[in-house]
């Protein structure tokens, strides 16, 4: 039996990473790339490079619109599921209590059950509660049902890792409950607590399948994406793509580098 040597195992990892590289980029660059085409439609030959749909995209109010609106969703859904995912934490790792492992599956099923489905179900609620009355806070809240999960499971992994004698230090000089969770705990946690949230964040800016369902008279951008993509794909399109793609990168770099990576090692536990 052969066995490869060092340099061709080194070679061969280069290749498989390469491949992996090109596997989850090409698309991405197909369309940073078709941004630039003079060509009317979104397909090769792009002609001559412009930034003509640079500029159509930015004079389009409506879509313009649509990402502050998203923005604003994203940002509130973001703050509520960080809330909530960081209450969920401390009660599945600081409580006992019966039923907790159920308690700990129910936390994770919006994350995981088919977007329709729970797009259908949180219409059904509203359609209950105010009789299908959709408005801006329908849409955080189905954002932040669906977004809890992400932000819960982030900090709750880190919370389980807490080591808990600085704690029980602050405890025994006489700090109470709610001093040790302020000056001890929260700061241990703050690099879980904003990964929890940009993950968060990120989730319901993509959002597109519940955002669906309790819009109501509002336009996320996903939906308003999709509404465009109902007649044609236009470079318009692949430009206004391309700046949100390298916004959200510019926002992971912006928080690696003030978090000095302690944020990216929690958003990949």
């Amino acid at each position: 039996m052969s066995y490869l040597s060092e340099s061709q195992r080194t070679w061969a990892l280069r290749i498989l990473g390469g491949s992996v590289l090109v596997f989850l980029w090409f698309p991405l660059l197909v369309m940073v790339l078709l941004s630039f085409g003079s060509n009317a439609y979104a397909t090769f030959p792009m002609g001559d490079l412009t930034l003509k749909w640079y500029a159509a995209a930015f004079s389009d109010t409506d879509l313009l619109m649509s990402i502050v609106y998203t923005l604003f969703v994203a940002t509130a859904s973001a703050i509520l599921a960080t809330i909530l995912g960081l209450l969920g934490a401390f009660a599945l790792v600081r409580r006992e209590f019966r039923l907790k492992s159920w308690f700990r599956v129910a936390t994770i099923v919006p994350m995981i059950i088919p977007g329709v489905v729970l797009g259908i179900a949180l219409l059904s609620m509203f359609q209950t509660i105010s009789g299908g009355l959709l408005s801006l806070g329908t849409v955080i809240i189905a954002h932040s049902l669906y977004t809890m999960p992400f932000a819960l499971l982030t900090i709750s992994s880190r919370l389980y890792s807490l080591d808990e004698t600085m704690e029980e230090a602050g405890r025994d000089l006489g700090a109470g409950r709610l001093t040790v969770l302020r000056t001890v705990t929260l700061p241990q946690l703050s690099a879980a607590i904003a990964a929890g949230g940009l993950l968060a964040f990120i989730r319901s800016f993509s959002e597109f399948i519940r955002a669906y369902f309790v819009s109501g008279g509002r336009t996320v951008f996903t939906i308003r994406i999709w509404q465009m993509l109902n007649h044609e794909l236009t470079p318009k399109i692949n430009a206004i793509s391309t700046v949100v793609m390298f916004g959200m990168i510019g926002l992971l770099l912006v928080v690696y580098y003030v978090g000095s990576g302690d944020l990216t090692e929690n958003l990949y536990g």
